[in-house]
């Protein structure tokens, strides 16, 4: 791979900016010199620094405690194979296909978000925790709507994407597609570490989440819910570590949560997913009712952000 084999000049430049604390300096480098992406340029330090304790700690800032969480669904798909059967994991991992959109956006935004964070750290106090908490806002603006429209159209999405033998995995698609929510969320906050150079927390708060995932599969996946217990485990686990960071990574950076709005898309998400997993009546114009909501109660927070592209 590209990013493994480093130049001795990047690796000294690299040494040089972390020796003088000048992080924004190896963020710089590392998009220089065209290492394919963080995941990528994370495994190029750990490679070339493994045996040297400051860069090794930086090389685990840079983790993304997204990409360590998402590497869990290979374990719960592994429990659902040996608890209930092949059959049922193929469903699971065709259902875990359209939430990857979630990723895609949330992956999008974080390349962009996460350089420009360790930039504006470096700048006063106050414009940096208001940074912080514009960026916030609007972020989590676009994940609700989009996982709401994704939970909405779950159902023909599937049928129009897999064949009649997967059909009934988009009864795992809404929580999976919350789980996702959740999990940028998660990437979103972990970001303060990366700034304030808390790396220990991070790790540790991803260990929290992995812990608390093979628990609740371990006790759902067995139980009647079969693969919505496993659904139900990706949602929690990855909600839980989200309001961990979101009291933690506070101390660091108080930037605004907007807590209430957060509990009121949360709450029209879960209304959608319980009409639309159960099928209950009128379950239709429930979502079409919810994604309404969802889009005026967010737009005012994505309004400030269309100005600036117009």
């Amino acid at each position: 791979m590209q990013s493994l084999l480093i130049a001795p000049n990047v690796t000294n430049n690299i040494k040089k900016a972390v020796y003088s604390k000048e992080y924004d300096a190896v963020v710089d480098v590392l998009t220089h010199e065209n290492l394919a992406d963080v995941k990528d340029s994370t495994k190029a330090l750990i490679t070339l620094t493994k045996n040297d304790t400051a860069l090794y700690s930086l090389s685990a800032t840079t983790l993304d405690a997204t990409g360590a969480l998402n590497n869990y669904q290979y374990i719960r798909r592994y429990m659902v194979n040996a608890i209930i059967g092949s059959a049922e994991n193929g469903i699971y991992a065709v259902s875990y296909k359209i939430p990857t959109i979630l990723t895609l956006v949330s992956t999008i935004f974080m390349q962009a978000w996460q350089f420009s964070a360790v930039t504006e750290s470096h700048g006063d106090r106050k414009e940096h925790i208001r940074f912080f908490t514009n960026v916030w806002r609007s972020f989590q603006a676009v994940m609700f709507l989009a996982g709401g429209v994704i939970i909405a159209f779950a159902k023909p999405a599937i049928r129009i994407l897999s064949t009649e033998q997967y059909y009934s995995a988009w009864k795992y698609v809404p929580l999976l597609s919350a789980a996702m929510i959740f999990t940028a969320f998660v990437s979103f906050t972990g970001t303060v570490y990366v700034v304030t150079k808390q790396s220990g927390i991070s790790f540790f708060t991803a260990m929290a989440g992995a812990a608390i995932n093979i628990a609740l599969n371990l006790l759902l996946i067995p139980s009647p819910l079969g693969v919505q217990g496993a659904a139900i485990a990706t949602f929690l686990s990855y909600f839980a570590v989200f309001l961990i960071r979101a009291v933690n990574s506070r101390k660091y950076i108080p930037f605004k949560l907007y807590g209430k709005h957060i509990a009121v898309n949360t709450a029209l998400i879960m209304l959608q997913i319980v009409f639309s997993v159960l099928e209950l009546p009128l379950w239709i114009p429930v979502q079409a009712v919810c994604l309404i909501a969802l889009a005026a109660i967010n737009f005012k927070f994505l309004l400030p952000s269309l100005k600036k592209m117009i």
